[in-house]
């Protein structure tokens, strides 16, 4: 210890005699460690569109300008209130000085923003702004000079009268209450585009998504009955967007806005809810709301924007069955301490003290969450019938096999005397069958015959399996001759907690959010097959004057259904 304590003066004394120099950084490998910012193209449009708000913008539009395939330019404008002329050359400074002028409700934070979402999106950056002075200013870098040049240099000059014109136009053009010619407002012209996409349509939607979703909040408060704020992307307008989705009666809270005090006198809010299950909702809700592990978790704001999307902050796990959890967390700049947002707001960490006070929160919100979804997470009937009308075709097509297999061992098995046990009477008219696809799967060589019974589909036969709501004990399932059909039929009680966990097992797929069936649907269908072939062969196995072997398969088949269940444990 004393090595250390002495090694460590000896140093601070070299430090004390040293001569300090000034090392003026590299303005091009700035420049490009700028433009290398973890921004995605959605990220770094609203990044600048978080000027125009944060300047009081009633309207703001983003957009695009193309040549063939290819985007040219982009244009940001909005009518808040302007640059004024005594920060204008600090704009487009790398590390803007203005630092002062953030409000506790402001956006900005380190003063880099319009030059990381700038460069992220294209190579120049151009300003033309008109303030209280009603002068209009311009003010351009571009990315290939500064690294060329290795010096941060600006453009500096009156803008043409072409310029002007454009200027005016834009502001024209802003969404909500018009804008007076001579109005005060920003146009950010970006040019020499970096997008690689040439889907403009689908970048489009997303960004009228992304903005709404952002700034939803902003987009929704109102004076006296007139939106506060309106931004259009390409002449499509953003509407707010709720990730939780709060409008949705079915909506069911958890948490409504907990107030959470730190130590320092700052606050935050914390929202829980669980959304409606998928099973309830119509397919276009479904594709909305997007059940799947990515949005699961808190959505988190910082003076009313969204700063980060599903976020577990490691206080859950994420799990198909919280495919329906959403949280909120609200903030405002003076807890910032305890949020500790990146430049690109692609990651959020929480200090210890807010990591303490959320932890429970988390906890008590994700298991009510998870409960409420498998409370519901049951397949609806004609998702049911669905798997059951598959799992009946395929029997129909492989049921010669079984009987084949019955026939061969007739010495040790003991057939019915109560006639076939599944040969339905031929048809005296065509069946009918809803999906020609059903049909057409099955062979030639496995269409009906005496010996083998028919496909069942959704119309014309009765099937081999048969969804029951429940059974005598609460069994899983039971064989039956069924006088109507002519022959065997198996019933699966489909509120047996093991038939339940089947079900769900195929149930929506995670990941998808679209309301389709999942993978192990094929498993499913195997174990409806396999519940078939055990009923099958408890029948022929059985006569009717033999009572003793019936309670057997009776007491056989309990056994078998509360084992089931105890696997599931």
């Amino acid at each position: 210890m004393s090595t250390i304590r002495s090694t460590a003066a000896a140093v601070s004394k070299i430090s004390q005699d040293a001569s300090v120099i000034q090392t003026d950084p590299s303005a091009g490998r700035i420049a490009h460690a700028i433009a290398a910012f973890p921004y995605d193209p959605l990220t770094a449009t609203m990044d600048i569109v978080d000027n125009s708000v944060e300047n009081g913008a009633s309207g703001v539009s983003v957009s695009f300008a193309k040549k063939g395939k290819t985007i040219e330019q982009i244009v940001i404008a909005d009518n808040g209130s302007g640059i004024a002329d005594a920060i204008i050359d600090e704009v487009l400074r790398a590390g803007s000085r203005t630092e002062h002028l953030y409000r506790s409700t402001s956006l900005s934070r380190f003063g880099v923003g319009l030059k990381g979402a700038g460069f992220a999106l294209a190579t120049n950056i151009e300003i033309l702004t008109r303030s209280e002075t009603g002068v209009i200013q311009r003010r351009s870098i571009d990315q290939g000079r500064i690294e060329r040049t290795d010096r941060w240099e600006q453009e500096a000059r009156a803008p043409t009268a072409e310029e002007r014109k454009f200027f005016e136009v834009a502001l024209a053009a802003l969404p909500g209450p018009t804008t007076k010619s001579g109005g005060k407002g920003t146009v950010v012209v970006l040019r020499a585009v970096k997008l690689q996409t040439r889907d403009l349509t689908k970048l489009r939607s997303n960004l009228v998504r992304k903005a709404g979703e952002t700034y939803g909040k902003i987009l929704s408060a109102t004076a006296d009955s007139i939106r506060r704020l309106s931004i259009n992307i390409d002449d499509i307008p953003v509407e707010p967007f709720d990730p939780l989705h709060r409008e949705n009666p079915d909506t069911q809270s958890i948490y409504r806005r907990e107030k959470i005090d730190f130590d320092d006198g700052t606050s935050a809010f914390f929202t829980a809810i669980a959304l409606p299950h998928p099973n309830s909702q119509p397919e276009e809700l479904v594709r909305r709301y997007r059940y799947n592990q990515k949005h699961q978790g808190a959505y988190v704001y910082r003076n009313g924007r969204l700063v980060r999307s599903g976020e577990t902050f490691g206080l859950f796990s994420r799990d198909f069955h919280l495919n329906a959890f959403r949280a909120e967390i609200e903030f405002d700049s003076s807890a910032d301490t305890h949020f500790k947002v990146d430049v690109a707001k692609s990651t959020i960490v929480l200090d210890d003290e807010a990591e303490a006070k959320f932890k429970d929160l988390f906890r008590d919100s994700a298991r009510t969450a998870d409960a409420l979804w498998r409370q519901k997470d049951v397949p609806t009937k004609v998702e049911i019938d669905d798997l059951f009308n598959e799992s009946n075709r395929l029997i129909g097509s492989r049921a010669n096999l079984l009987i084949e297999a019955v026939n061969q061992k007739k010495g040790e098995l003991r057939v019915p005397r109560r006639g076939p046990v599944v040969a339905p009477p031929k048809p005296t008219q065509p069946i009918v069958v809803d999906d020609p696809a059903l049909e057409a799967d099955v062979p030639a060589s496995d269409q009906p015959s005496e010996q083998t019974p028919p496909p069942a589909v959704k119309r014309g036969f009765a099937p081999y399996l048969r969804a029951v709501d429940s059974l005598p004990d609460g069994v899983l399932y039971r064989p039956l001759m069924d006088g109507e059909v002519g022959g065997l039929v198996v019933e699966v009680n489909i509120s047996h907690p093991f038939a339940k966990t089947v079900f769900e097992a195929a149930g929506i797929e995670s990941g998808a959010g679209n309301g389709k069936r999942a993978v192990p649907r094929r498993a499913t269908t195997a174990i409806q097959q396999l519940l078939y072939v055990l009923g099958y062969c408890e029948y022929t196995m059985s006569g009717d004057d033999d009572d003793e072997t019936g309670r057997l398969f009776e007491q056989y088949r309990r056994y078998l259904s509360m084992n089931v269940t105890a696997l599931l444990d």
